[in-house]
């Protein structure tokens, strides 16, 4: 296999298929794409074939240490979430800690959601990867969590700004309430606040669109 730079992108083509050629991979295919994501780390996704030709991409983290080069692929099926390989951004650039409007919040990849935890009224968000590369889905608030007065449709776009990672959100009260477009953030290089991160230990605060 042969690694070219594309970009920030490392890809990777099959030049010899060789045994893999039983698998159904062709000469010239790509097999892999990469971003890194730290110190001889890259993160990305990988071409994985059954003996039929069925074709699937897998999350896969590599490390590549002097001459050495070792990989692990997960056999999970990439969701929305690992396929921003393809968009400007990778997964390790978007969970973490980010600072704004409405205070501090957490993000983490919850199976295939994306799941936030912020300061204002111990607030909560639950959302997914739509079809247009944007994070849509449901924040909630103390006392009820209830819309239409402590909870409601968000969404999230991203985006830089020079070197920094921004989040330009906006939200409403329930699923009729005008757009709200003060919900902005910033990635932070901090450690994330040990509160916000010990509200993920209670799934109950996070609630999905009713």
């Amino acid at each position: 296999m042969v690694f070219t730079k594309d970009g920030d992108e490392w890809i990777c083509t099959i030049e010899i298929p060789g045994g893999l050629a039983a698998y159904g991979f062709r000469r010239g295919e790509v097999g892999c794409r990469f971003k890194q994501v730290g110190p001889g780390r890259y993160e990305g996704e990988i071409l994985w074939r059954d003996r039929a030709g069925n074709a699937s991409w897998k999350h896969t983290v590599a490390t590549v240490t002097g001459d050495t080069y070792e990989d692990t692929t997960g056999h999970d099926e990439c969701t929305r979430y690992w396929r921003r390989l393809h968009g400007e951004f990778v997964t390790a650039e978007l969970v973490g800690f980010w600072t704004g409007d409405w205070g501090d919040m957490v993000l983490r990849e919850v199976g295939d959601e994306v799941w936030g935890a912020y300061r204002h009224d111990d607030g909560t968000v639950v959302l997914r990867w739509d079809a247009d590369d944007v994070l849509r889905g449901w924040w909630s608030e103390a006392p009820s969590r209830n819309p239409d007065q402590d909870a409601g449709e968000v969404e999230f776009r991203f985006a830089r700004d020079g070197d920094a990672i921004v989040l330009d959100g906006r939200w409403r009260y329930g699923t009729s309430g005008a757009w709200r477009e003060d919900w902005d953030l910033r990635r932070s290089p901090q450690a994330p606040p040990a509160d916000l991160e010990s509200r993920f230990a209670h799934p109950e605060l996070f609630k999905r669109r009713p």
